[in-house]
């Protein structure tokens, strides 16, 4: 790979991190076949250029972040070409020569600034950490859980001497570059393969780690009131890879026009029932009112699904689930799903064949299942000895909604229900 194409999937993964090799290493293909020369002609890239390998949303937020760097760039060369103008003084060297005469004028030389943050330059104090640690590295071997756990703590301070509450792209620059240094002791893999990047895991404990040393401010509870009295809510700050946990109010709405709208639906579904859930004004009205939703669904105490479902009846139909979903993590959960069992499933799958970890699984590889996915779950449930209705119950395959009530004995919390064998 040049480094034109590495520095682009450098900054693709700053703004989405995670995103799979299979539509990383596309995209940086597609950019490179549409005639991106340097990192500057990024900001030429249109949203239809490479919507088909990542999601509206992540493509807004790229393109956002291209646009702000050049800004930057611009901005900042401004300033240098001013700096070294005639009529600001020149300064002399010790010999003598002034600055402008040595061919440090912005004519003579061209300029590319470079903006470097505190997670590129960031240094991992590995002489602090726990001996065992240290012999792992040296080896060539996996840490403990408990020194990784004591190594995520170190970690976690040092980081937050640059910033307290980073965000997830900062940590993951920190985390691709220990996964990239020392591979065989902290990279993610299954049997001699590295999943999803290698750093999910190690990524997900440290932003755990400091979502918990910052709880008694970012993930405080706030006090609102309305005019039914007071409601506690949760924090707004992003939570385990949500990125709009509880969004502000869109500009000139309020939470008394967003109520007027919910029920606008709440009416439009007494009239019509699921199938108003085709009309161009529900799915306006979904989208318009996200963030009331929000606030709703973190309300402490929290709120039953019952009555979320009086009150929000088109959000438990599968469409406004989806897109409620693909706001709230920037993820379309039908295909990242789809994704996460191609790129994962056949590797697990091969773990369990060269390594039953008990008979129920050797049971669910006997039956040869031939979906990816249903084999997957099945032999998960039976290594961790979980019941298979503790995650999906069975019924006829022409069952209603009504038959479904009427003949299992649904639990309180939710369950997938699968229609046929």
């Amino acid at each position: 790979m040049s480094e034109l194409q590495e520095e682009i999937k450098q900054t693709v993964l700053s703004v989405i991190p995670g995103l799979p090799e299979e539509r990383l290493n596309p995209l940086v293909e597609k950019l490179i076949g549409l005639g991106v020369e340097s990192f500057e002609d990024l900001v030429y890239v249109k949203e239809e250029d490479i919507l088909e390998f990542i999601q509206p949303i992540q493509c807004r937020k790229l393109l956002n972040a291209w646009k702000h760097h050049e800004q930057k760039s611009s901005i900042l060369a401004q300033q240098l070409v001013q700096a070294s103008s005639p009529q600001h003084s020149p300064q002399t060297s010790s010999s003598g020569s002034s600055v402008s005469s040595m061919g440090y004028s912005a004519s003579s030389t061209s300029v590319s600034p470079v903006f470097v943050t505190w997670p590129e330059t960031f240094q991992v104090p590995w002489d602090s950490m726990p001996t065992g640690i240290q012999m792992a590295i040296a080896n060539c071997q996996r840490p403990s859980p408990a020194d990784r756990r004591q190594m995520i703590r170190v970690l976690a301070d040092e980081i937050r001497k640059h910033e307290s509450n980073p965000t997830r792209s900062q940590c993951l620059i920190v985390v691709r570059q220990i996964v990239k240094q020392y591979p065989k002791s902290f990279a993610d893999m299954i049997g001699d393969k590295q999943i999803a990047g290698g750093y999910a895991s190690l990524l997900s404990q440290l932003k755990v780690r400091i979502e918990h040393l910052n709880r008694s401010n970012t993930l405080s509870h706030r006090i609102q009131s309305n005019e039914s009295g007071t409601i506690k809510k949760r924090s707004t700050t992003d939570s385990y890879g949500c990125t709009r946990w509880e969004p502000e109010l869109p500009a000139g709405e309020s939470y008394d026009s967003l109520e007027v709208k919910r029920q606008r639906m709440e009416e439009i579904f007494l009239h019509e029932g699921s199938t108003g859930a085709d009309r161009g004004e529900v799915r306006k009205l979904m989208e318009e009112t996200y963030c009331y939703q929000r606030r709703m669904i973190n309300a402490i105490p929290s709120p039953t699904i019952a009555n979320l479902k009086i009150k929000w009846p088109y959000l438990f139909m599968q469409r406004y689930m989806n897109s409620h979903f693909e706001l709230l993590t920037d993820r379309n959960v039908l295909s990242h799903l789809e994704m996460s069992f191609k790129e994962c499933g056949k590797l697990i799958t091969e773990y369990f064949k060269a390594k039953p970890t008990n008979t129920i699984v050797q049971n669910v590889l006997t039956r040869g299942e031939e979906d990816v996915a249903a084999c997957v779950l099945q032999l998960l449930l039976a290594h961790f000895e979980e019941k298979m209705d503790g995650l999906i119950l069975q019924t006829d395959a022409f069952a209603t909604s009504a038959d479904i009530h009427g003949t299992l004995n649904l639990p309180g919390s939710p369950r997938l229900i699968i229609l046929g064998t």
